[in-house]
């Protein structure tokens, strides 16, 4: 391995655990808390280590580390025990190239978690965050533009893939030259040391652009489809055909996949690194058991390499996809019912591993229909490998490359999506004088039936602050319904999702409105096993579990069961559950300091005197 990518093994904190401190219900933090992170409730007290990252301050791009290792009692910085987080970054490099970009917990070891650095190293740990490992950024790259969307192995807990842009990039002179293009790293010692897998193939891969484990595509029970080593990339094979980090859809990129870590040696393709399973597939994602590949609309090949006649009007920035369910060994295109061509996916794993619910950004002709912040969704049909689809929900709200639609854990067939009101779409050829105010014309939809079918969510009775209840006096049912944020409200920082089989969660920014109401910073906050991250006029905190916090609603007994404050009276929510319902991140914001009561609830499970409502 070469040094610069060896680990700086530098013990960074005290090599002990932190001096016991009292419970704290809340500490305050300079900056918003964006993000929490932790194991996932593994068994015994394993779910006690809990992270926070804090948004970057002036003159950085990364933020701070907390931690706790009480389940969220209580929190302390713990950048302080991260070797060089804010040092200077190296000569050529950005000056803001500082601080801690995210940190990914294990699920595998709850003790350990790798902490994503935004200069030329990173840390992990091996207890828990009692002390932490600097370690070199693969390749000696820059760790702001390194990807680790996928990066940790199902079931290699020693192993990461990461995509890093190359070092070359700083001084190339402009992100859009092939210089500034992206290898592919692994590591199978957790970080310490990393190999370059476009080294590994001698020349067979020119740069990278999309990568995921084969081991991540699984059976609805779990076992892995491929062998351990496999790995599932889309690369440029061609060194002439190279562009920068972000080339749009290219007919040059090609979706490949190798067992051998790209060495040409030892390969099951006999003596090449790897075999190309789609000509012009450009985008990989694994969904439980599907396979999807994305590729230019104008390829004139089919994944299996067959003719394909690209339809009438495309154009270089149109995408078809394709779904694979026997591990990448065929393909057939996915058939949506609409005649609009495509512009772009986002796909949500269904419960039951096979398949995902499909949210399509399409390339409508009408500009004011272009420019509506919305897309529909779509639900997969069976029978047919998931590839035809039918329509599941109009309008679904998408901003900011995300799109309001996330799966509920641990209930099968539940979604939540922000919808726009049909209002809200201007008439056909109203041109760009037909944009309204969209944020004004929002709801909050769910499903319970895998996208079957979908409703408004029961708004409570009772406000904490009247300011939240935005129902006209007397409103009849079905003129007033609970309204949520969701991922496009937050920007690039929502949450990374859950883990599956627990209870049902959720926390968010609640206001009750009309049918149709605006999306209000009335009560934002996120909820998760008991901890909360909140922001509001008295500044940015870290809620603590084991505290009542009317002002937000959130309680815990012991960091094992969260309440939502309902009119004044906690009510239960899930017991002991590390659990997070990716439609509820950690955006917050603050409404003159007055906050809405509801912000937490257990689907299903909340009692409303005798009757039990879905959602309060």
């Amino acid at each position: 391995t070469p040094r610069s990518s060896r680990s700086r093994a530098v013990k960074s904190g005290p090599g002990r655990p932190p001096p016991r401190q009292p419970p704290r219900c809340q500490v305050t933090t300079p900056t918003p808390v964006p993000d929490l992170a932790g194991a996932g409730a593994t068994g015994g007290d394993s779910d006690r280590f809990v992270f926070a990252t804090t948004e970057p301050p002036v003159g950085a791009v990364g933020g701070r580390l907390w931690w706790s290792g009480d389940y969220g009692r209580s929190w302390l910085d713990a950048t302080d025990r991260l070797d060089g987080a804010f040092e200077a970054p190296p000569a050529g490099a950005p000056a803001t190239l500082k601080g801690v970009v995210d940190v990914f917990p294990q699920k595998l070891n709850p003790l350990r978690a790798f902490v994503q650095g935004a200069g030329r190293h990173h840390w992990v740990t091996d207890d828990g965050g009692a002390t932490f490992t600097r370690v070199a950024a693969p390749g000696d790259t820059l760790g702001w533009y390194a990807d680790f969307k996928g990066a940790f192995h199902p079931t290699k807990g020693d192993w990461i893939l990461t995509k890093a842009r190359r070092t070359a990039c700083v001084v190339a002179g402009g992100a859009s030259s092939p210089a500034c293009a992206h290898d592919l790293f692994v590591s199978q010692d957790f970080g310490r040391t990393w190999a370059n897998l476009t080294a590994n193939s001698k020349g067979a891969i020119a740069a990278f652009v999309d990568f995921d484990w084969g081991a991540a595509l699984t059976t609805a029970s779990g076992a892995a489809l491929t062998p351990a080593t496999r790995i599932f990339a889309t690369a440029y094979t061609d060194p002439a055909a190279v562009k920068g980090p972000y080339p749009g859809w290219d007919a040059n990129i090609h979706f490949v996949s190798s067992d051998s870590l790209f060495k040409p040696s030892g390969s099951r393709f006999g003596r090449a690194s790897h075999r190309v399973a789609a000509a012009c597939g450009n985008q990989v994602e694994v969904v439980g058991a599907s396979l999807y590949v994305a590729m230019p609309a104008t390829c004139p090949t089919h994944p299996d390499g067959s003719p394909r006649v690209p339809p009438p009007g495309v154009s270089r920035s149109n995408v078809a996809l394709y779904v694979s369910g026997d591990g990448g060994s065929s393909f057939q295109q996915v058939c949506l019912p609409s005649r609009e061509l495509d512009l772009g996916y986002s796909l949500t794993k269904t419960h039951d591993s096979r398949s995902a619910l499909l949210a399509v950004n399409h390339d409508e002709a009408d500009p004011a229909a272009a420019a509506a912040p919305a897309g529909p969704v779509y639900a997969p049909g069976g029978g047919d490998g998931g590839s035809v689809y039918s329509l599941s929900l109009p309008r679904a709200r998408a901003k900011h490359g995300a799109t309001d639609l996330s799966r509920v854990e641990g209930w099968p067939g539940a979604f939540l999506a922000n919808q726009l009101d049909e209002g809200a779409m201007p008439p056909p050829g109203a041109g760009h004088k037909g944009r309204v105010a969209y944020d004004s014309r929002v709801r909050t939809r769910a499903t319970f039936t895998g996208g079957g079918r979908w409703a408004d969510l029961t708004p409570p009775t009772t406000f904490a602050h009247a300011a939240c209840d935005r129902c006209p006096p007397g409103a009849a049912g079905g003129e007033c319904a609970l309204h949520l944020h969701g991922p496009s409200r937050w920007g690039s920082r929502g949450a990374r999702g859950g883990w599956p089989g627990m209870g049902g969660f959720a926390g968010a920014a609640a206001a009750a409105g009309g049918a149709v109401s605006p999306l209000s910073k009335c009560g934002e906050a996120g909820v998760w096993g008991g901890a909360a991250a909140d922001r509001s006029a008295r500044g940015h905190r870290l809620v603590g579990a084991g505290c009542f916090v009317s002002v937000r609603g959130v309680s815990a007994d012991g960091g094992r069961a969260a309440a939502g404050h309902h009119g004044g009276q906690p009510q239960p929510v899930s017991q002991g559950v590390w659990e997070r319902l990716a439609f509820f991140g950690f955006a917050a914001g603050s409404a003159g300091g007055r906050h809405c009561g509801v912000v937490a609830a257990e689907l299903g499970g909340l009692s409303k005197g005798a009757a039990r409502a879905p959602f309060v």
